[in-house]
């Protein structure tokens, strides 16, 4: 069939920037390629793609096309758009039928607008959300509320909520630690409203509690009221009114701004006496100090203990690994979780205190290990991003390691995908100061929103640990399971052979994800975190 044309025109068709290829309508059948379509197809030799079916090399479908123009050829145009999951890219093209001997074929002639597509999608998500936070911007917001007062919602809560004293944070540290402070409200709020988070303002957001009865949203509100108090100086005052369609939806908006606005002035006027006779600056300065001296002496007073939670092969169902998870124990020996705690010391910047604690006793807990004779486990220890943001912290964590004669690839380093105060380059150098170091490292939470996938390619991970989200939604088969199959593939083909899922808690979970090659699980089906005595007894053989 080539031979049906002209060389020239056959040159200028393979020094084009465009792809395009012939075929026949009737069979299918393809003719021609250019050099841009090899290209693009990896450079397969004629014999795997001459007269065989376009929709099979073009495109790597098992049938024509959806956007195949081939049956409604006329002697006009026709345009068409597609992803082409076979070349990995975004064509925008056009069909037109050629005649040659009588015959008609289908050229098809393709751009590449993979870089336009990308820019549009990113310049589309950039206008219904708030770029810093990722919670939907003021105008999403409009619109999702236009459209539940539209679709007549039976019920759903509302909660304002709005960041006291943002302007002091950003004046005594720097907007660095305001846009922190921003960044994780956001998180809170969109792990328990998931989508529905937007950033009305400055220092304001409103989430909408759609699937919820009135019962579980008053719940959630009581909860989220005690997260927010993160110390006595800075506080998330917050309203809540749950619609019930009895009355509109602007009704229940303003009285959840009039409850937020109530506890905003109880809030400030609680402050008043301590800050009247000092600038904010010196208020703020005097409470930290005095914050620090109290971390420390709860620290030394053992008041925060070690936790650990078993890795456990999904194969073998042997113990290989641990995480080492924090508690608090209060005056009357109650047991506090972290998320009681974590961050009123992330925003007081005292955080390191607590994480350098507990490299230290998982440390102690290696070496008394070793001396013992046990088998070598690796242990898992968590990090603020707030700490790891911190000059020389990679030294300091050697430094530890050194101390107590533990070699640091027995400790494994987990961190987030989105490390919040670092930037790429900062996060680069930290995970490449780590591996030097000798530390192991975890991507912990991946899949848990949009990931960013090119963070893979900074360092070579050692583990990548799936968000407990995929995990509690893999039984349903859908988007959860698609991901967390797609996670785990990728993972092998880019030899990341350590993945772990968190959050089992069913035999279902365990068998699913034992299917798709996961290595390890963690959650309550296999163990709850336990107290270091009730794992040694467990899991250690001394």
């Amino acid at each position: 069939m080539e031979n049906d044309f002209s060389e020239a025109l056959l040159s200028a068709l393979d020094e084009g920037n465009d792809i395009i290829y012939l075929s026949d309508p009737e069979n299918y059948k393809l003719y021609y390629l250019n050099k841009k379509a090899k290209s693009a197809l990896g450079n397969p030799p004629r014999i795997q793609w001459f007269e065989k079916l376009c929709y099979q090399v073009l495109y790597g479908n098992e049938g024509p096309c959806d956007f195949c123009p081939c049956r409604m050829f006329t002697d006009q145009t026709h345009e068409w758009q597609c992803f082409n999951k076979k070349m990995e890219k975004y064509l925008r093209g056009k069909s037109i039928a050629a005649e040659s001997e009588g015959r008609i074929f289908h050229l098809g002639i393709a751009a590449d607008v993979t870089e336009q597509m990308e820019l549009e999608n990113r310049i589309n998500y950039l206008s219904k959300v708030d770029e810093l936070t990722e919670a939907g911007n003021r105008k999403s917001y409009l619109n999702r509320l236009a459209q539940m007062d539209e679709q007549k919602f039976g019920g759903f809560g509302i909660l304002v909520a709005d960041i006291d004293r943002l302007r002091i944070v950003n004046d005594a540290y720097g907007r660095q630690w305001g846009d922190f402070i921003l960044i994780h409200t956001a998180e809170v709020l969109k792990s328990i409203f998931e989508d529905e988070v937007y950033r009305i303002g400055e220092d304001e957001f409103i989430a909408l509690g759609k699937d919820m009865d009135e019962a579980a949203f008053e719940s959630v509100v009581n909860e989220l009221t005690e997260r927010a108090k993160w110390d006595e100086q800075f506080q998330v005052s917050m309203g809540a009114s749950y619609y019930d369609g009895e009355r509109d939806i602007e009704y229940h908006i303003s009285a959840a701004n009039e409850k937020m606005n109530l506890a905003k002035l109880y809030h400030y006027s609680e402050r008043e006496e301590l800050a009247a006779e000092r600038t904010p600056a010196e208020n703020r300065g005097k409470y930290q100090v005095v914050l620090s001296e109290r971390l420390k002496a709860e620290i030394q007073d053992e008041r925060f203990q070690l936790y650990l939670q078993p890795q456990i092969n999904l194969k073998t169902g042997k113990m290989g690994g641990a995480e080492a998870l924090v508690r608090y124990i209060d005056e009357k020996g109650n047991i506090v979780y972290p998320n009681a705690f974590i961050d009123k010391y992330e925003s007081e910047g005292l955080i390191r205190h607590i994480d350098m604690y507990m490299l230290e006793s998982v440390c102690r807990l290696l070496t008394k290990w070793q001396v013992s004779g046990t088998q070598e486990i690796s242990v898992s220890v968590n990090f603020s991003r707030v700490t790891l943001a911190e000059e020389d912290i990679v030294k300091k964590m050697r430094a530890i390691c050194d101390k107590h004669k533990v070699p640091p690839c027995m400790v494994t380093i987990e961190i987030t995908e989105n490390v919040g105060v670092l930037g790429r380059r900062e996060l680069e150098r930290l995970l490449v100061s780590l591996q030097r170091a000798g530390f192991s490292i975890s991507l912990d939470d991946f899949g848990s929103r949009y990931s960013d996938l090119a963070i893979l390619s900074i360092a070579d991970f050692d583990e990548i640990k799936l968000d407990k989200s995929l995990v509690d939604k893999i039984e349903s088969k859908g988007k959860s399971r698609t991901i967390a199959e797609y996670i785990l593939h990728m993972c092998m083909d880019l030899e990341l052979t350590h993945t772990v899922a968190e959050g089992i808690e069913t035999v279902p979970q365990r068998e699913i994800f034992k299917q798709y090659g996961c290595e390890f699980g963690q959650g309550y089906l296999f163990d709850r975190p336990m107290p270091v005595e009730d794992f040694e007894r467990k899991y250690i053989m001394f």
